[in-house]
């Protein structure tokens, strides 16, 4: 029995040892788990809070143990396995990778720079992005603002067929300058997320006292967002509706109100989005049925859950033009998505300073094609209806008619084409 139980001991121990070294992969860092105030907590939570450059997110914690990329005292972690805080942690990365690292770091030493550190190009995209930068709508050495593309990942790696080749954190290094502060990050990391679709402003923390004061701010709520987005009445019967804080809870979509809210729990989770018509698009007949009503509407999320304002705005009855998502519109409505994208635009931030504690507003206005769009949709209804009229029995009285021809612009009448 006893020299059962020590092969045991010996052959585990083996095994261990074995773990770390995997073909074409070598140790890259290492470091050891800060306890929690919490206790016991699971071992991706516990690489995120303790070394955040290496994991920026949860989600790519959990990833590099799932891909066996990290060795907890010497041995391959159970995904959700419970630490206590202090377990040696060896991190894994590819050796050809590692070279380039080594590469970039000696270059970086030797130019006299060192803006450049390893791990702030441990992107492989980042090295072959270009001349490719993010606008950069205000930084200091604290934090900075910059705007997303529409159709950019904030994080992960863009999808097959995207018009991007990179995520917006991938270029955020090349995008900000380095900060000269103590406690300065290895690279600038977003304090929040957009989805890849919607585009507008980004906070970027610099420091990590920064991207503590962010992120404590926006869990709670001290963040003011606000969006602006292209709405359309959406009749399709195979879109999941459920009830919203409006005076009318029906199955079809109600008239949109000048404001109004939406608390609908979103994964069990409370939900609370405020919302305000800028400006209506009576389109009358003559526009296609998908978008037969318009609406351009400013959207405050009090809440931030996944997809909230576009889930919000379905649930009215009203989902957001260029919606794509099964279930979030009907089929007919996400056959008419224009070729633009989705119309939402993150276009003001409020917050205060990470350091100071000034109250600074931030506001960027959305792509042109937000206004020419729906202004582009609304001439050819007009144009439609002039047609129309042009075609009208003789009964109607002349003044009916001229008074429909006045919508439609002067020498944009082809009637005969349609």
């Amino acid at each position: 029995m006893v020299g059962s139980r020590t092969f045991s001991v010996a052959f585990v121990a083996a095994v261990q040892a074995i773990v770390p070294a995997r073909r074409g992969f070598v140790e890259v860092g290492r470091f050891a788990l800060r306890p929690s105030a919490e206790g016991l907590v699971p071992v991706h939570e516990a690489l995120h809070r303790s070394h955040p450059d290496a994991y920026p997110t949860v989600t790519a914690a959990r990833r590099a143990v799932r891909r066996g990329l990290v060795v907890l005292d010497g041995h391959a972690p159970r995904a959700g396995q419970l630490v206590s805080g202090g377990e040696d942690v060896r991190m894994l990365g590819r050796a050809g990778a590692v070279a380039s690292l080594d590469d970039a770091a000696t270059d970086a030493a030797a130019d006299g720079s060192g803006a450049r550190a390893p791990s702030a190009i441990r992107d492989e995209g980042e090295r072959h992005a270009g001349s490719e930068r993010l606008e950069v709508v205000y930084e200091d050495d604290e934090f900075g603002v910059v705007v997303k593309p529409q159709g950019m990942p904030t994080h992960n790696a863009p999808a097959v067929g995207s018009a991007h080749t990179l995520s917006a954190f991938s270029l955020l290094a090349r995008s900000l300058r380095p900060s000269a502060r103590d406690g300065r990050l290895a690279r600038p990391r977003h304090a929040h997320r957009l989805d890849a679709p919607t585009g507008g402003l980004l906070v970027v923390a610099k420091t990590h006292g920064a991207l503590t004061e962010l992120s404590a701010a926006l869990k709670g709520r001290d963040v003011r967002k606000m969006y602006v987005a292209l709405v359309a009445r959406d009749d399709g019967t195979d879109r999941v509706v459920a009830a919203c804080d409006l005076q009318a809870r029906a199955s079809t979509p109600a008239e949109l109100p000048p404001r109004g809210e939406c608390v609908i729990p979103l994964g069990g989770k409370e939900a609370h989005t405020q919302f305000s018509i800028i400006h209506r698009f009576a389109l009358g007949a003559g526009a296609p049925s998908a978008f037969a009503e318009l609406a351009s509407v400013e959207l405050q999320p009090i809440t931030g859950r996944t997809h909230q304002l576009r889930r919000h705005m379905s649930a009215l009855g009203w989902p957001i033009v260029g919606e794509t998502k099964l279930f979030y519109a009907s089929a007919p409505f996400r056959a008419a998505a224009p070729p633009v994208g989705l119309f939402l635009w993150a276009t003001q931030l409020e917050l205060s300073h990470p350091t100071t504690g000034e109250l600074m507003v931030f506001r960027r206005e959305p792509p042109a094609h937000f206004a020419a769009w729906p202004a582009a949709h609304a001439a050819a209804a007009a144009t439609a209806r002039a047609c129309q009229s042009q075609l009208q029995p003789a009964s109607a009285s002349p003044r009916q008619h001229e008074a429909e021809s006045a919508d439609a612009p002067v020498g944009q009448l082809d009637c005969e084409a349609r």
